[in-house]
């Protein structure tokens, strides 16, 4: 098979998965909600975005793969295990990104809770309430791993863009990529939705840096969206705290 058509196969699998199953929840907010992500959790996601969510009063959620730790990544240089940990301790939110950065959409569900058990056992038994919000790697997904992400967390974002209103699908939780095309600039359509319209937007990068890869932001970049996000008063929220306080199980 060609890599077009796998594309357009595993594309087919997951707006199949999209419509076919769903984790649904009533989200009713009378004021705007924005949660920062961070997957494969680069050095400086913590050290430089992290500090600017923490000067403005607020916290995100990091995606761990342990399986990165200590290792040079196509999005930067991963930390110790150690070191990722320790953005639970800063305040903020570790969440699940598999232990071996998997794509979900071509593993078998028995291999994705070994991996991710794994991943929990990387945790050497801190932080208990950590890894319950997952996020799919390279945003892919099929059926069968909706499915599973829906029976073993709490959430399941992916990097399918949309706003969250009135029933929201938390196994398919919806964002925005802050990446060094993207800032606020490019996200003015979303701020602006936001405002008129009370709801949850998501959104997730990978390394921020002056000099970022491909799937990061830079530092001015993500700075300026967080600052109109607290310009404009939304609440900036872990993604855990807004499925805890927001949703209710229907």
């Amino acid at each position: 098979m060609s890599s077009l058509l796998k594309r357009a196969y595993f594309k087919s699998k997951r707006i199949a998965a999209l419509r076919l199953h769903r984790k649904p929840a009533a989200l009713s907010v009378e004021r705007s909600i924005v949660s920062f992500t961070f997957d494969d959790f680069p050095i400086n996601a913590l050290e430089t975005a992290g500090a600017l969510l923490e000067s403005a009063g607020a916290r995100g959620t990091y995606y761990a793969a342990f399986s990165l730790a200590d290792k040079e990544w196509r999005t930067g240089k991963i930390g110790s295990r150690q070191f990722m940990q320790s953005c639970v301790d800063r305040g903020h939110e570790l969440g699940c990104h598999t232990f071996s950065h998997l794509d979900c959409a071509r593993t078998a569900t028995a291999w994705l809770t070994a991996d991710c058990d794994t991943n929990r056992a990387a945790l050497d038994g801190r932080h208990p309430e950590a890894l319950r919000q997952f996020a799919f790697p390279y945003g892919s997904f099929g059926l069968s791993s909706k499915r599973w992400a829906a029976s073993r967390f709490q959430s399941a974002r992916t990097v399918t863009t949309g706003i969250s209103r009135g029933e929201v699908d938390l196994s398919a939780l919806p964002a925005y990529a802050i990446d060094r095309e993207r800032g606020a600039t490019r996200h003015r359509e979303v701020l602006e939705s936001l405002q008129s319209n009370p709801g949850w937007a998501i959104f997730y990068t990978h390394d921020v840096a002056e000099r970022p890869t491909e799937f990061g932001c830079t530092e001015t970049g993500f700075g300026g969206l967080l600052s109109e996000c607290v310009r404009l008063g939304f609440q900036i929220l872990p993604v855990g705290e807004v499925v805890g306080r927001f949703t209710k199980e229907s």
